[in-house]
């Protein structure tokens, strides 16, 4: 599974984050109606912030939204990014997403955990590896702990695309925002 996952800073014109997820559902539905760019999509999740800096300390809280989609192979992906009737989502996206600050990453995922009906409540880390030191360590140690958070689901996927700074990421879903936070906690301790 090819999976993309953006992390989605509101355009300056736009003048809340209230704003912002109005404008983002309406891209949303404009980019469903491109045939050729939404065809090859196998999923899609638009997912708002939360800003509760209490629950999720140390979040950027520039962040308006995430962005999930997956695609089953490169081909698929390939299909998207090229669709002729792509230029006109890129546009309408560019009213909606500040892209010179957002973050898109792609990667190819591998659920540890995988259920069938998306969680309530999405918990997404990008780590990016020390330049010196080389990879992180994650080791069999690590994701063992991982696997014994209380998650709904668990993704876990190496970045193939290198335009920006991260090389994994998690994603953890979880059906109630207590446990999201306990878990945040946890895995930011542990990477």
């Amino acid at each position: 599974m090819i999976r993309g996952i953006y992390t989605a800073v509101k355009a300056p014109v736009l003048s809340s984050h209230e704003a912002f997820v109005r404008r983002w559902r309406l891209h949303g539905g404009r980019s469903m109606a491109a045939e050729h760019f939404w065809s090859p999509i196998a999923h899609y999740v638009q997912g708002d912030t939360i800003l509760d800096s209490d629950a999720f300390p140390g979040t950027d809280e520039e962040i308006g939204g995430v962005g999930d989609i997956w695609w089953q192979d490169e081909e698929a992906y390939g299909s998207t990014r090229d669709a002729a009737d792509s230029p006109e989502v890129w546009a309408d996206g560019a009213e909606t997403i500040d892209h010179a600050l957002s973050r898109y990453i792609i990667g190819r995922d591998v659920a540890i955990r995988s259920c069938d009906i998306p969680a309530a409540i999405g918990v997404w880390l990008l780590h990016s590896f020390d330049a010196v030191k080389g990879p992180a360590d994650w080791s069999a140690a690590l994701l063992e702990a991982v696997e014994r958070i209380p998650a709904v689901s668990i993704h876990i996927g190496k970045v193939i695309n290198d335009e920006w700074q991260y090389d994994l990421y998690m994603e953890l879903g979880f059906n109630d925002l207590k446990a999201a936070s306990a878990a945040f906690r946890t895995v930011t301790d542990l990477t």
